[in-house]
């Protein structure tokens, strides 16, 4: 067997557990969100730092840019360029904290179906330019979008602390 062939099955195999993280991001999400008031959302730990709801946004906002690359046709939202990379972190005045939580909702059900869909040749399809982390493939891309929900979760986490909330261990 080609190591091209073992390669694409052991990345289809790698990709088997990606609706279920998908979901344990939804989850845990609600769960460092419990209590939040509006002021929790907008309260920057620092000057320069991001707060919650841009953090939130951003999350959001991932999920639509990594469907768009996926070839889903999505319209471009008012809110989305608020939480982009390299926006302000703070947010927008267009969309509350709840419409967001939402959107990462809806957004991951339509990210399930669509990786579902997907068969070998899309996964080991090139991306035209490589994610950070190096990844050339789509699979590395579902991979990438996975790690950098974890990382903004982790910095919601800290934010939850800081502003007073029990963590949730």
């Amino acid at each position: 067997m080609s190591s091209e062939i073992r390669r694409s099955r052991s990345q289809a195999a790698s990709l088997a557990d990606i609706p279920g993280r998908l979901k344990h991001n939804r989850l845990y999400l609600k769960l460092l969100a419990r209590g939040f008031s509006e002021e929790d959302w907008l309260r920057s730990p620092a000057e320069g730092l991001s707060n919650a709801l841009w953090l939130l946004g951003h999350l959001a906002w991932a999920r639509l840019t990594f469907l768009r690359r996926l070839g889903e046709d999505l319209p471009e939202e008012s809110w989305e360029n608020h939480f982009s990379i390299g926006s302000r972190g703070q947010g927008s005045p267009e969309i509350s904290a709840s419409e967001l939580m939402d959107k990462f909702t809806l957004l991951g059900r339509l990210l399930v179906g669509r990786i579902e869909s997907m068969g070998q040749e899309d996964l080991d399809s090139l991306l035209e330019k490589p994610m950070p982390d190096g990844a050339d493939t789509v699979a590395g891309l579902v991979r990438f979008m996975c790690f950098h929900e974890s990382y903004h979760l982790g910095q919601l986490g800290l934010l939850r602390r800081l502003n007073g909330k029990p963590g949730l261990a």
